[in-house]
């Protein structure tokens, strides 16, 4: 009967449940063959072959003689000890490997602040964030083209429907092609003791469009020296980010709109 402790001992170091079985018998036997093996495991034959074959290449066992086929266990110090020196070296090309795709001179040091540099990332955060909106999205666009190429029709629509959808715009312009009802900023209703020299949340004149959802959480895309880059605000911790987005739907004003 199989030791059941060496197997779950074997298995939380990575081997699969094949590996660990074949490498107790070996282990407790001293050596065996494939045959020895397949009679005492009762697993099936093929796995038997793959299961040596990669205890050996893992540098448990090793090879003895040739014909039949034997394998022993290998010095159990000296094969961890590789092991070690492998898994450092893979960790330590690892921690390389991501310090070289990690930004060089962050923007932002909160930790509630994360720089997006791919556009996959940025496209995945993007969806993510949508999926997730629950009551409340604010999505205030510089750049409807591009908006509607990122948010297609059918999910605004979509949104427009499960949730109160701000879509702001700079102008009646650039609502045109919009599926939704959109908003522009009516700087009447800002108070003179607010002093901005654009709308709120149009952070630079390359901005595509900044997203927020149920205050909680902002994307904010740009285009930087020719580069997409995003930005993910975590507001729930932050008060006056918070407010910020009940300051600017107090803001808005609605343009034509569409039946819901």
């Amino acid at each position: 009967m199989i030791d059941e402790q060496f197997v779950s001992e074997m298995m939380n170091i990575g081997m699969t449940e094949y590996e660990a079985k074949v490498y107790a018998v070996i282990f407790h036997l001293k050596f065996a063959t494939a045959r020895e093996v397949y009679d005492i495991c009762g697993i099936p034959r093929n796995k038997v072959y793959e299961s040596l074959r990669s205890l050996e290449k893992k540098g448990f066992t090793a090879v003895i003689s040739s014909n039949p086929l034997r394998y022993a266990k290998t010095d159990v110090s000296k094969t961890f000890r590789t092991l070690k020196q492998d898994a450092l070296a893979k960790l330590s090309g690892a921690e390389e490997f991501l310090k070289s795709q990690e930004t060089p001179a962050p923007v932002f040091e909160s930790p509630h602040a994360y720089e997006l540099q791919t556009e996959w990332a940025i496209h995945n955060h993007l969806q993510t964030l949508l999926s997730q909106c629950k009551s409340e999205l604010i999505i205030n666009s510089a750049d409807t083209e591009y908006l509607l190429r990122m948010i297609p029709e059918k999910t605004l629509k979509m949104l427009w429907r499960k949730t109160d959808l701000y879509v702001v715009v700079k102008d009646a312009a650039e609502a045109e092609g919009v599926p939704v009802p959109c908003c522009v900023i009516d700087e009447t209703r800002i108070p003179k003791s607010v002093k901005t020299e654009r709308p709120v949340l149009f952070r630079s004149p390359d901005s595509k469009f900044t997203l927020m959802s149920d205050r909680r959480t902002i994307l904010a895309i740009d285009m930087v020296n020719g580069n997409l880059q995003g930005t993910v605000f975590f507001m729930n911790r932050n008060f006056f980010l918070s407010l910020m987005a009940e300051n600017l739907i107090t803001y808005l004003k609605p343009l034509p709109q569409l039946r819901k």
